[in-house]
């Protein structure tokens, strides 16, 4: 695997459901250009993470890393527009990997719209969900 974790993470969640949409494998390329990771890692990485692999340790991220990632989580999840049964245990088991409550999943999954209409939360999410986990 790579070692970027929050790739990998999204790749694993896109995989976990048995097939990884386009539409989430084109998110997830956005998201690691964004991240400065080459077009050639994205692509090895797409390839070799399986939804089986252990989920990446998160004990090191920060809190804003942690924030994005769970952003990324919920993009990704909506990305095809099917919420699976799958995307939402592998994401309730990486947010209590985190130390938080699986109902910040819950939450924005049923609360958030994404994409890049005038109703969009998109660009807001990770303050969004920080302000939730600090009720």
């Amino acid at each position: 695997m790579s070692n970027s974790p929050h790739l990998n993470i999204l790749v694993q969640l896109a995989k976990v459901d048995g097939e990884a949409d386009p539409s989430e494998l084109k998110l997830i390329k956005l998201i690691g250009l964004s991240k400065m990771i080459s077009e050639d890692e994205i692509e090895t990485v797409i390839k070799k993470a399986e939804a089986t692999d252990p989920i990446p340790s998160v004990e090191d991220f920060s809190e804003s890393e942690k924030m994005e990632i769970l952003a990324n989580l919920i993009r990704v999840i909506k990305a095809d527009g099917i919420i699976h049964k799958e995307e939402m245990k592998y994401s309730m088991a990486l947010v209590k990997k985190m130390g938080y409550s699986e109902d910040v999943i819950i939450e924005f999954i049923g609360n958030t719209t994404i994409g890049t209409d005038e109703d969009s939360e998109d660009d807001q999410l990770p303050m969004k969900i920080k302000a939730f986990l600090n009720k």
